[in-house]
């Protein structure tokens, strides 16, 4: 398997019901989406990171920032033999597992669809 190409993308989506937490209120998401070429077969991820840091670390533009200048470069133009191969390649950067799982479910929904197996029944 390789990457071929990532693409990301940024939604945005108005909340039937405010997120509440001790440090503030969202009544807005702001969403980002990877889809990944993994030999000609298209996987998407979500990254579920936030738009500020007071619920965790990672916010949608340190993804971004993660995946496009970190994570990409880690992998592009490598072989591997598995999805499950691609959690080690990343282990180079520390932290930042929302960047992190959003690239990994991108490539299992490519890996999933490859071999025919349904996501959802």
């Amino acid at each position: 398997m390789r990457i071929r190409e990532i693409t990301l993308r940024e939604i945005g989506m108005k909340l039937i019901t405010p997120f509440e937490i001790s440090s503030g209120v969202t009544y807005h998401r702001r969403i980002l989406l990877l889809a990944v070429n993994v030999d000609g077969v298209v996987g998407w991820g979500e990254c579920v990171a936030g738009e500020a840091p007071n619920y965790s670390p990672e916010t949608v533009e340190t993804a971004w920032h993660i995946l496009r200048d970190h994570l990409w470069p880690l992998i592009k133009g490598k072989d591997f033999g598995s999805a499950a191969d691609l959690y080690d390649m990343l282990d180079l950067v520390r932290g930042h597992n929302m960047a992190k799982g959003a690239l990994e479910a991108a490539v299992w929904d490519a890996e999933a669809k490859q071999k025919g197996i349904p996501l959802w029944k």
